[in-house]
């Protein structure tokens, strides 16, 4: 099973769109497709843009940490939670940004999922990362090589 580590901005798009293909990445964790990690930064972050005017008009209210924790479970059928991460010291071009990747090389996940184009995504020819054999893809990316492993094991 995969180990995937989702970008906050994953996460919020397949909560704004439940029915949309970033969705199906937190369904396939239901299904044990996939292992989902996240960490205690990443609960904050959310929490952060949950409360923002927009979502709270998108979402109809705001959310607290616990119940951002209860969603996430709800949508994948649990998670791997890896708490407070350590800094790694990759820079990523924004400090708002470097729990992703800190939490990502602490989990040694498989998969980090980000639509993040200017700070996340560059980062998967990062020596580090690649040594550690993290692989930095899209939404889209991660859906299409799925499919592919799971056509060719399944």
């Amino acid at each position: 099973m995969f180990k995937v580590f989702l970008d906050s901005n994953v996460i919020y798009s397949a909560l704004a769109q439940p029915s949309g293909a970033v969705a199906l990445i937190l369904r396939m964790a239901a299904e044990d497709t996939i292992e989902l990690y996240v960490s205690a930064q990443l609960i904050d972050e959310l929490a952060t843009i949950l409360n923002r005017p927009k979502a709270r008009r998108r979402f109809g209210k705001g959310y607290s940490v616990p119940e951002i924790r209860e969603i996430i479970d709800l949508l994948s059928g649990g998670f791997t939670d890896l708490g407070t991460v350590p800094a790694c010291g990759i820079e990523t071009g924004d400090p708002k940004d470097s729990h992703i990747i800190d939490a990502a090389v602490f989990g040694q996940v498989d998969y980090l999922v980000s639509g993040d184009k200017k700070h996340i995504l560059p980062l998967d020819r990062h020596p580090k990362i690649t040594a550690m054999g993290i692989k930095i893809i899209s939404p889209r990316q991660f859906l299409e090589t799925i499919a592919r492993e799971l056509s060719e094991n399944g």
